[in-house]
């Protein structure tokens, strides 16, 4: 989505996305068409552009407090976005750091067991200051 703005409308309605005052580059996912799969990917899909479309500098991921970043680069995010475009129903992405790191798929006869959408976890330490958040890198 980065870059351009392809709002259309559908009988009188605008449909996804929607053009960003506040950031032109990055439109405001919505609407009824599904770009993934399936909605849960369309879901997650969403609310990566989302936070960028109200982010502090989308430019550079940055989404909030000048540290918070919606994907460690930007080939990263290229390959998130891509992933979840592409990724069956019943599998799973793993995303560590901001970066994607594998796609599971359930075994055959576990395909009704319970999985995580998306979590976001430290490595059990606070920083003590942004200087040392960002050097832990």
């Amino acid at each position: 989505m980065r870059g351009k703005d392809t709002t259309a409308t559908h009988k009188g309605t605008t449909t996804m996305p929607k053009s960003n005052p506040r950031h032109p580059n990055f439109p405001i996912p919505g609407g009824p068409e599904l770009r993934a799969k399936g909605w849960r990917q369309e879901a997650l899909l969403r609310l990566l552009e989302n936070v960028l479309s109200v982010g502090e500098d989308p430019d550079n991921l940055v989404v909030y407090a000048a540290l918070g970043k919606a994907a460690r680069n930007w080939p990263s995010h290229r390959a998130i976005v891509k992933t979840l475009t592409e990724m069956d129903e019943d599998q799973t992405l793993i995303i560590q750091s901001g970066k994607p790191v594998g796609l599971l798929r359930p075994m055959p006869r576990h395909r009704s067991s319970s999985w995580p959408i998306a979590t976001s976890s430290g490595n059990g330490r606070r920083p003590k200051s942004s200087t040392s958040f960002s050097a832990r890198g």
